[in-house]
């Protein structure tokens, strides 16, 4: 049961992050291939997306304050993504039904923490995507 709410959550998020895309003019296509979900099509460029999605805010143990939560593992393995699997990162709010974008570099770990207030900025699909694009020297054409 679990495991279906999971997958149910991955395929929401995937389709959030493809309309976004979308809606900022960018073609793509969902693949789901390892390591990555989406193919995003930047100029003559072919960008690979990994979306991780999470349904709410959770407190973490004892720590101050809230936070999104997102598994950023491969598959089920406890390695984290990087950028032999991605270029992109796609953190899904499900919840408040927008995406954060962020360079697979930020993966640091197989969990990422990201502060509710981020997901506040009514331009934050079009600036995270702008700043990835433009930050990812080995995307420009």
């Amino acid at each position: 049961r679990r495991a279906e709410m999971s997958q149910t959550l991955g395929r929401v998020g995937e389709y959030l992050c493809a309309a976004a895309l979308e809606e900022l003019s960018v073609k793509c296509s969902i693949v789901n291939q390892s390591g990555f979900d989406i193919l995003a099509f930047v100029g003559e460029r072919v960008v690979r997306v990994q979306v991780k999605s999470t349904s709410c805010i959770r407190q973490i143990n004892d720590r101050p304050g809230q936070y999104y939560t997102f598994l950023c593992a491969k598959n089920s393995k406890k390695k984290k993504i990087n950028k032999k699997d991605a270029d992109i990162v796609a953190l899904v709010a499900i919840d408040r039904r927008l995406v954060y974008f962020i360079p697979v570099e930020q993966i640091t770990g197989i969990n990422k923490r990201i502060r509710p207030e981020i997901f506040d900025n009514e331009d934050l699909e079009k600036d995270s995507w702008n700043d990835c694009i433009a930050n990812c020297v080995d995307l420009i054409a």
